[in-house]
C-alpha cells in the first residue's frame, strides 16, 4: 500500500505525539484542579500554603496557553507536506469546534450556578480556538514569524488601551466576568508567544525539541522567573505595565525551565527510557480539554454532595485540612476515571468528538477529490 504525502493521514496524526508537551499540559491542568477548589471554597491567603494557592491562578493559565501555542507549532509542522486545502479546512474546523464547545459549556455551567455569562465571556480554550485561526492565517504570509511577533506585541497594547479607555469597540475581545477571567486581549499574548518560542525550539527528530539550545537559555530563564515572580508577588503593581509585565517575565521563565524538566522526566531517568504511555500526568495532558470541564462539573456538584450526604459539614467548616481532603479526593476520582476511560480510547470525550468530526469531514472531502482526480485521468 502506497501513501500519498499530499493527503492527510488522520491516524498518524493521532499517534505522533511528543509526551513532554502532554506532560507540561497535564501538570498545569492538575494544578488547575487544586487552584479552582481553593478559589471557590477556600479563598484565603492566611498561611504559606494558602498564599501559594492564591497565586497559582497567575501561573496556570499563562503556562497552559504557552504550551498550547507550542503544540500548535508541531500541529502545523506535521502537515507541511500535506495539501494546503486539507490543512486549512482541518485547522479552522478544529479551532471553531474548540471555540464552540468552550462557549457552549461555559454558558451551561454558568447558568447552572446562577452566574450571568454569554458568548462574550472568555476562557483559555476560547482563546486557544481563536488564536489557532489567527496564527494559521498570519502564517500564510511571507515573513510570517515577524508578522506573528507584531501581532503578539499588539495584543499586549490592545489590552492596555482597553485598560485605559474602556472603549466599547474593544469590549467584546477584552471582556471578562466572574466565570471567565481571561479576556482574549491581552491573554492571547501567551498563546502567540508559546508559538514563537516553539518555532525557536522545534527540532524535527525523535525528540522534537532542540535540547542543547533549551539548556543554554536556562540561566536567563531562571533570572527572568525569579525577578518577575519576586516583583509580581511581593511588591505592589498598580498599573497595567508593572502587573502584566512582571507576570510575563515570571511565566516565560518558569515555562522554559519546566519544559526542560518535563523533557527529561519523560525520556530519561538513570539512562533508561520511560514508557510515557503509563504516565498519568501525560494522560491528563492528552485529554486536558475534557478534564477542564469535568473538574468544573465536580466543583459545582460539591455543594449538592456536601448538603445531601454530609449535612453541609465540608463547606461550613472549610479549613486547610478539609480543603486538601476535598481536592485530593477529586484528583484521585478523576485519575481513576482516566485510567478506566483510556481503555475506551476516551470515547465521547471532547477531544474524541472533535477528532471524529474533523476526521469525518476531512476524509469525506479527501475521498471526493480523489474520485474526481481519477475521473480526470
Amino acid at each position: 500500500m502506497t501513501v500519498n504525502k499530499n493527503e492527510p493521514n488522520i491516524i498518524l496524526r493521532k499517534k505522533n505525539r511528543y509526551p513532554y508537551l502532554d506532560y507540561v499540559r497535564g501538570f498545569f491542568i492538575i494544578l488547575m484542579i487544586f487552584y479552582h477548589f481553593s478559589f471557590y471554597y477556600y479563598n484565603t491567603t492566611h498561611g504559606i500554603i494558602e498564599f501559594l494557592l492564591a497565586n497559582l491562578g497567575g501561573i496556570i493559565a499563562p503556562n497552559f496557553l504557552l504550551i498550547s501555542g507550542y503544540s500548535f507549532v508541531y500541529f502545523l509542522k506535521k502537515r507541511e507536506s500535506y495539501n494546503k486545502v486539507f490543512v486549512a479546512k482541518e485547522t479552522i474546523l478544529k479551532a471553531f469546534l474548540i471555540f464552540g464547545f468552550a462557549t457552549l459549556l461555559s454558558i451551561l455551567f454558568a447558568g447552572y450556578v446562577g452566574l450571568t455569562t454569554s458568548f462574550q465571556t472568555w476562557n483559555i480554550f476560547k482563546i486557544i480556538g481563536l488564536g489557532m485561526i489567527i496564527i494559521y492565517l498570519l502564517d500564510q504570509f511571507k515573513y510570517s514569524n515577524i508578522i506573528i511577533l507584531s501581532f503578539t506585541i499588539l495584543s499586549f497594547f490592545i489590552g492596555y488601551i482597553y485598560y485605559l479607555t474602556q472603549t466599547p469597540i474593544l469590549w467584546f475581545l477584552c471582556y471578562t466576568s466572574v466565570f471567565g477571567g481571561f479576556a482574549f486581549f491581552p491573554w492571547v499574548f501567551y498563546y502567540c508567544m508559546g508559538f514563537l518560542l516553539g518555532r525557536l525550539l522545534i527540532k524535527v527528530d525523535k525528540n522534537g525539541i532542540n535540547v542543547s539550545f533549551l539548556k543554554k537559555i536556562q540561566t536567563p530563564a531562571l533570572i527572568l522567573f525569579i525577578s518577575g515572580a519576586t516583583y509580581f508577588h511581593f511588591f505592589s503593581h498598580p498599573d497595567y505595565f508593572s502587573h502584566f509585565g512582571s507576570n510575563i517575565m515570571e511565566n516565560i521563565g518558569l515555562y522554559l525551565i519546566f519544559l526542560l524538566i518535563a523533557f527529561y522526566r519523560n525520556f530519561k531517568l538513570k539512562n533508561k527510557i520511560i514508557d510515557f504511555s503509563k504516565n498519568l500526568v501525560v494522560e491528563y495532558g492528552n485529554v486536558s480539554f475534557s478534564v477542564y470541564y469535568i473538574h468544573f462539573g465536580l466543583i459545582f456538584l460539591t455543594p449538592l454532595f456536601d448538603s445531601f450526604f454530609l449535612n453541609g459539614f465540608f463547606l461550613t467548616n472549610m479549613n486547610l485540612y478539609l480543603y486538601l481532603t476535598l481536592s485530593f479526593s477529586v484528583f484521585i476520582l478523576i485519575s481513576i476515571w482516566l485510567i478506566i476511560w483510556k481503555k475506551l480510547n476516551y470515547m465521547l470525550g471532547l477531544e474524541w468528538i472533535i477528532n471524529k468530526i474533523v476526521g469525518l469531514i476531512v476524509k469525506k472531502d479527501n475521498k471526493s477529490i480523489k474520485n474526481n482526480s481519477d475521473k480526470n485521468q
